[in-house]
């Protein structure tokens, strides 16, 4: 009989809304099966991605034993002995596989209070299927293992153990010792209810490669600003050392915002559209939702203390002051350093004009007491010709200098690193010449302007006219690029790209970053773009390289090589904007712009950039309504972020792209919009619909022939399991969801692969192996550590809520329900949560709120205060250890 689907669903805002649903009902265990326990031990190191779980087999049941510590402790305050508790002899104390490292280590979960004298635990019906037997608690071969070695020998009933420390360590009981009430430490937060999405180590300050000369004076006044305001704009000339100041003074006060200190740089951004999205980038928030940007960092930043650095804010002064005013309106412990060639005009805004560096008109006396401007110069100086040493023969000369490019920090250190070839002489010599022939011209420029402009002129005039010439050239990158860029936008064969790439990287005019690439200051690139014979047609060459590199990507993303691509298109992404920016400002390369976002499609949909992927989609759409391969895959796009947020229109928005692809006649884009149409179908209930739909795309998808058809036939696998299981098919789906799992591991492949896990899990709750569901949850949440997916993590962790209510862990499963439903919020993601585990959980939680009263409002809250990191850590560590299910 099929288990009758739900007729209600709640969103993640409003999970607990009601009792239990009209068609809820018991799921039976597993026919032909004895529902089945995975042992646990007091003391276990977690399982790691591909080990295998521990053997359990043979082991005897044992008396259940309580946590304890001795007599007259607490394990409160400063008692170590106390804290750690008793663990008997012979038990394991594992080590720390936690997330977050010592910082986080203070906010980890401690044993929380015993509930003694309420209601037992029980187990709690999952609310599908036909009334069952409850397994028994005690199976023979079954109990925990001994701990071994002590006078009392014996396990400890798992709702009796909870994870203890960062090593997971549980304390059982021996005689003369009374029962600990566990107490849990809550987070650390700025306000209650408020959780911390990002939780790597706070702040990316770039690491200065350079010393720091002088500015004594202005740092003072900055970090007195920082601290006593709010906003602070740093202005000047070009070239006169505002980022590296504002760099040093959010060091400075880098303790008084423990959230973090973020340095976003806006250069290479070229559309005050993008100011939000690129400062929402830096911070690591990831929109897979396709929520507007300024929303989730009003969101993210209301309740913590952080700094954020807005560098070369000049030519999207609006743009930035907006972000700026809404920010600081909603968020009260945020504070914002901005350089810009002019004020911002932003509420609140204090400006701090920086100077050049002193130039004294003499110098004698140790080098100490140098004046900055010479100390620059002799420190960059020996940078490039470690013989050189500053003496009183040439000091008067290197004097001359400074005061010539009115001590410009960026004009000495360029004038400086010509010490390589040049003497100070020649240097002072060639400079004045340059000087006068500029300075006739009658530039309408501020002097310091027109002298930072000349110094790099005449950097320019030193190079030979290859190098001038890929100069030029190189200015089209608006971030990062490789030698083999270089090569294609020149039209020079590589290795004499390599070359010429070197000189220009040995005269300053480029910067070495890792990863074999380079880099052009704001600066130098705006001079160079100044040079270039026909701009567009470079452009157009641009643009050709990136559509290479974006087919290259979308052929690669699907395979074992995922994660290099990943991070390439994350290196690139300054490079893409600018070229869809291009595409879209010129009509001919249009039909080029529509197959770059085309071929970015998992770059937008699983790396956090749904808002600015659709964007630059619906832009682009605008522009060309013909009907196209690449016009079915944006809309492909649209339809499955609407779907995952839940939108009413996605129904129509689905009828759209199926005509589209009709027209198109295309096997793929049939595939596509197929794998659409049913998530689309899934997410509105239309089940068998959406079954009828899956099974065509599956049909269609055949042997594929590339790896984006391989993709693309394993991607529906996902909708369809859960259609299928909503109908009641749960064998199907099981195959279904093994079949996308298999592709993707023989493929390499982990971001597909995480929602065949889901599915696999989710059946696993159908059929009551909470112990099986349990581990295809953890093997999610171990996948891709570093770039972490919001929509499949909070599913994860509530079907581990599902899975320890199953097996009656009442408190851990409220709390994970509590994580679990601030993730949902976080993720916008209701479509997706109605159509997999809203069905179970509305039930389920009302059972729990039933069973342990008010306990379950202060876990669920507990629960929501979690970190992302604390949440993924203490779903990761359960009572009971759960390796890999997948053999």
């Amino acid at each position: 009989m099929r288990p009758a689907a739900a007729t209600t669903s709640a969103g993640p805002d409003d999970p607990d809304a009601g009792a239990r649903p009209p068609g809820h009902r018991h799921l039976p265990a597993a026919p032909g099966r004895p529902g089945r326990r995975r042992a646990p031990r007091a003391a276990v190191h977690p399982a790691l991605p591909g080990e295998p779980g521990p053997d359990h087999s043979g082991v005897q049941p044992e008396p259940a034993r309580p946590v304890a510590v001795p007599a007259g402790q607490d394990g409160r305050g400063g008692d170590p002995p106390a804290r750690r508790a008793a663990v008997a002899p012979g038990a394991a104390r594992p080590a720390d596989h936690g997330h977050g490292g010592r910082g986080a280590g203070r906010r980890r979960l401690r044993r929380r209070r015993t509930q003694t004298g309420r209601r037992p635990a029980r187990r709690l019906a999952l609310p599908v299927g036909r009334a069952g037997r409850h397994r028994a608690a005690r199976r023979p071969g079954r109990g925990w293992p001994s701990t071994g070695g002590g006078p009392h020998q014996g396990g400890a009933r798992r709702d009796q153990l909870r994870p203890r420390g960062r090593g997971g360590q549980a304390a059982v009981a021996v005689r003369g010792h009374r029962l600990l009430p566990a107490r849990r430490q809550p987070p650390v937060r700025d306000q209650p209810g408020r959780r911390r999405l990002i939780v790597s180590s706070p702040g990316n300050l770039p690491v200065e490669l350079t010393s720091f000369v002088g500015r004594d004076v202005d740092l003072g006044r900055i970090t007195t600003d920082l601290r006593g305001g709010r906003m602070l704009t740093l202005t000047g000339t070009p070239g006169v050392g505002k980022t590296r100041l504002a760099l040093r003074g959010a060091a400075a006060v880098a303790a008084e915002f423990p959230d973090g200190n973020w340095f976003v740089e806006l250069a290479a951004v070229g559309s005050g559209d993008l100011v939000a999205h690129t400062v929402a980038q830096v911070l690591g928030i990831r929109d897979n939702e396709g929520l507007p940007p300024l929303r989730l960092l009003a969101d993210h930043l209301r309740d913590r203390r952080a700094l954020i650095v807005l560098d070369n804010c000049e030519h999207l002064t609006t743009d930035c002051a907006t972000l700026i005013d809404t920010l600081l309106t909603e968020a009260t412990g945020l504070a914002v350093l901005a350089t810009s060639r002019e004020a911002l005009g932003a509420a609140g805004e204090r400006v701090y004009e920086v100077d050049p560096l002193e130039i004294p008109a003499a110098s004698t006396g140790p080098a100490t007491d140098w004046a900055p401007a010479l100390r620059l110069f002799a420190q960059r100086a020996v940078a490039v010709c470690p013989s050189f040493t500053i003496t009183d023969a040439n000091l008067p000369t290197i004097i001359r200098i400074c005061q010539k490019v009115d001590g410009i920090p960026l004009a000495i250190e360029l004038a400086a690193a010509r010490l390589s070839v040049l003497s100070v002489d020649e240097v002072l010599h060639r400079l004045t010449d340059r000087f006068r022939l500029l300075t006739s011209t009658g530039r309408g420029l501020p002097a310091r302007h027109r002298t930072l402009r000349e110094t790099v002129n005449w950097s320019y005039q030193l190079c030979s006219p290859d190098e001038q010439q890929l100069w030029a050239h190189c200015s089209v990158f608006a971030g990062g690029f490789t030698a083999d860029a270089a090569a294609a936008v020149s039209g020079l064969p590589v290795e004499q790209t390599r070359e010429l790439l070197g000189r220009l990287a040995d005269k300053s005019v480029l910067i070495r970053e890792p990863g074999n690439m380079l880099r052009m200051l704001d600066t130098i690139r705006h001079f160079g773009r100044d040079h270039l014979a026909d701009p567009v047609a470079v452009s157009r060459r641009h643009a050709q390289w990136y559509l290479e590199l974006a087919k290259q990507a979308n052929q690669g993303w699907f395979g074992p090589e995922q994660a290099r691509w990943i991070s390439r298109l994350h290196r690139e992404h300054a490079n893409l904007r600018a070229v869809l920016a291009f595409c879209l400002d010129n009509p001919d390369e249009t039909r080029t712009g529509l197959r770059i976002a085309a071929m970015l499609s998992s770059h937008w949909f699983y790396e956090g950039l749904v808002a600015e992927g659709q964007q630059w989609i619906q832009r682009l759409l605008a522009k060309d309504n013909r009907p196209s391969r690449q016009r079915v895959a944006l809309l492909t796009i649209l339809v499955m972020t609407a779907s995952v947020r839940g939108e009413a229109y996605v129904g129509t928005l689905a009828d759209q792209l199926m005509e589209q692809a009709q027209a198109v006649g295309d096997g793929f884009s049939q595939v596509q919009a197929l794998t659409a149409a049913c998530t689309a179908a899934t997410v509105g209930e239309d089940f068998d619909r959406a079954v009828a739909l899956g099974k065509r795309a599956i049909q269609q998808a055949g042997a594929p022939d590339t790896a984006a058809a391989a993709a693309a036939g394993l991607q529906v696998g996902f909708p369809l399991s859960m259609a299928l299981l909503r109908r009641g098919d749960i064998d199907e789906a099981v195959a279904l969801s093994t079949r996308l799992v298999d592709g993707c591991r023989r493929a390499g492949d982990q971001t597909i692969q995480l929602w065949g896990l889901a599915g696999l899990g989710l059946a696993a709750l159908y059929r009551r192996q909470a112990d099986v569901a349990a581990g295809h949850a953890c093997d999610m949440l171990r996948l891709r550590p570093a770039q972490p997916d919001l929509k499949g993590i909070a599913l994860a962790v509530e079907i581990l809520a599902l899975a320890a209510a199953d097996e009656g862990n009442t408190l851990r499963a409220a709390e994970l329900f509590g994580g679990a439903e601030q993730l949902w919020s976080d993720a916008h993601a209701s479509g997706l949560r109605g159509a997999t585990t809203a069905p179970l959980a509305v039930a389920v939680r009302a059972s729990l709120r039933e069973t342990m009263g008010q306990a379950y409002a202060q876990a669920i809250t507990e629960g929501r205060a979690l970190t992302l990191s604390e949440v993924i850590d203490y779903a990761l560590r359960p009572v009971w250890s759960v390796p890999s299910t997948w053999h």
